[in-house]
């Protein structure tokens, strides 16, 4: 009797979390939302209800998950909007991603200790958020910047509800913060970690966030905030000058684009990862057996050698200065013979950084509007808790994202360079059919998992005809990229079979994280326009996220 009840409890629980690792799906004929937290997918859905158009969505959803999240993105960090115009039927980039200092002294930089440049005040970077929703909304918002900025202090000052995966996350880096008294009295209650279940206020944020909307973006950028933000940061040794903050500016720039199934395939450029992203799926274009499974052993051995390549071409051409784009644009037009012999280390120049750290926390959303306009939207601190530093009375939280230049490969266009911004793996990305009408929105947090876990969904997608929830549920891989030997990492749940194929044809194959962890294969938000004119969000349960629309 008892080996009964033993054999049905553990039959249960693997159904159980069979069950709750399946994505969540939601179906709307009018409007969708895809994002990191619940409450911030619903500060959306309100802005959507009270005659906003996605933009304005945006900027509620982008602030209220620098409140839900705040270990992934927010006022001190990054952004990237990707957004499709449905009037006429174009594709436009927002650039708010980080910036170096103008006066940073780069010698002195890449003479720190590795940690200092990666984890400290040293590595905190011009953040770009905040002028990044706002051009965004000057450009294409229908409502007040301050209506759309309500929901997210709102949060701020209710408190915003605490998961499982909350706690989870918060916990990963969190130790360097113990004797943080910013940190302590943000995030912690009693000393402790909030209780799952319980709501977790941040009185400081919400002020801040409130004279945000009563202001505009230069409540961040000047005055007492400005101030306040160079004076933590140089005190914890960055470099950063009220002069960098009044100067930022976020860039309107043209997206990068590949041929893909009768259409277009859309990511963002010049300093994210957009590139590799389009390269990868480019190359494997009529390549792939779509007889076979994607993860099949023929397929991810194609896969993950032009992987290989195109990050290699991508990393030592990507930076942030005016020829990226032509040069994107002659690679991607590149055709390369996966059977032919190729040397990485004849690629130039690829500096190894901390793109697989753990540490990297970022989050991706997604929001259509009743008139199908669309953005998809990636922000990020780059680490979990960027460079650890709370802005004294702000709740504004600092990037680490001056980690991401090179500091080895001189001459190249990611090199450690006053006023420039650093490189990134984000790459939200729209699919458009051959009449410039949306197929998909999608993209991923991760560090360097963004690249290939979108790529593989989008292929599981587009190329071998697998519903998107499956394309997104399935088993994740990565490849980490090195000259001297090929490394295929894996969540938990692959076909021994498939293990055993693919250490016969030299992958070393890493089971690195049970599936549906999420801490580094990370979460795949998209939203699928279908035939019937219906829109179906797909959320992925690896993280927080959440669907809500109508």
């Amino acid at each position: 009797m008892y080996n009964k009840i033993l054999i049905l409890f553990i039959t249960s629980y693997l159904s159980l979390k069979a069950v709750s690792f399946s994505p969540e799906v939601f179906v709307g004929q009018h409007e969708i939302v895809v994002a990191g937290h619940s409450e911030a997918a619903e500060a959306g859905l309100k802005i959507l209800h009270e005659g906003g158009n996605a933009i304005d969505a945006s900027v509620a959803v982008s602030l209220s998950l620098g409140v839900a999240e705040p270990y992934a993105s927010g006022l001190g960090g990054k952004i990237e909007i990707l957004y499709y115009n449905s009037k006429d039927k174009t594709v436009s980039v927002i650039d708010g991603m980080d910036m170096a200092s103008r006066t940073l002294p780069v010698e002195e930089f890449i003479h720190l200790s590795k940690h200092k440049r990666i984890e400290e005040g040293a590595s905190a970077a011009i953040p770009g958020l905040a002028r990044g929703l706002f051009l965004a909304h000057q450009k294409w918002g229908r409502l007040s910047w301050s209506k759309d900025v309500e929901p997210s202090w709102i949060l701020a000052e209710s408190g915003t509800k605490v998961y499982a995966k909350t706690v989870q996350l918060m916990n990963e880096s969190f130790s360097r913060f113990r004797n943080n008294q910013e940190a302590n009295k943000l995030f912690l209650i009693n000393g402790k970690m909030p209780a799952i279940g319980s709501r977790l206020k941040n009185l400081d944020l919400a002020n801040t966030l409130r004279m945000l909307g009563a202001k505009g973006a230069d409540f961040i950028y000047t005055g007492d905030t400005a101030e306040a933000i160079v004076s933590c940061i140089v005190k914890a040794g960055g470099y950063m000058t009220l002069n960098d903050l009044s100067s930022y500016s976020a860039k309107l720039l043209e997206p990068i684009s590949i041929p893909f199934k009768s259409g277009r395939l859309y990511s963002t450029s010049p300093v994210s990862g957009g590139g590799v992203l389009l390269g990868t799926i480019a190359s494997l274009d009529k390549r792939l057996n779509t007889s076979s499974l994607f993860r099949s052993a023929e397929n991810l051995d194609k896969f993950g050698k032009m992987f290989e390549i195109q990050h290699a071409k991508f990393e030592s051409a990507t930076g942030d200065d005016n020829e990226v784009n032509t040069r994107f644009k002659e690679l991607l037009a590149d055709k390369i013979n996966v059977n032919n012999s190729f040397n990485l280390t004849d690629l130039a120049d690829v500096e190894v950084n901390d793109y697989d750290s753990k540490q990297q926390s970022t989050t991706h959303f997604i929001v259509v509007d009743r008139d199908r306009n669309i953005a998809c939207v990636t922000q990020s601190l780059s680490y979990h808790y960027g460079c650890g530093i709370i802005i004294t009375g702000t709740g504004i939280i600092m990037n680490n994202s001056l980690s991401n230049f090179s500091v080895t490969a001189q001459g190249k266009p990611n090199y450690v360079t006053p006023g420039k911004r650093p490189k990134s793996t984000i790459a939200p990305s729209i699919w458009l059919d051959k009449y410039n009408q949306p197929k998909l929105a999608i993209g991923l947090p991760g560090g360097a998992r963004i690249t290939t876990g979108l790529a593989q969904v989008i292929l599981d997608y587009g190329e071998f005809n697998r519903s998107l929830s499956e394309s997104i549920a399935d088993v994740r891989v990565h490849i980490l990229t090195s000259p001297k030997k090929s490394i295929l990492e894996s969540e938990s749940g692959m076909n021994e079979t498939l293990i055993r194929d693919l250490k016969k044809i030299g992958w070393d194959v890493k089971v690195v994280e049970q599936l549906g962890t999420g801490e580094q294969f990370g979460g795949v938000n998209a939203v699928e326009f279908m035939p019937n004119g219906c829109l179906r969000g797909v959320a992925d349960l690896r993280r927080t996220n959440a669907v809500r629309g109508d």
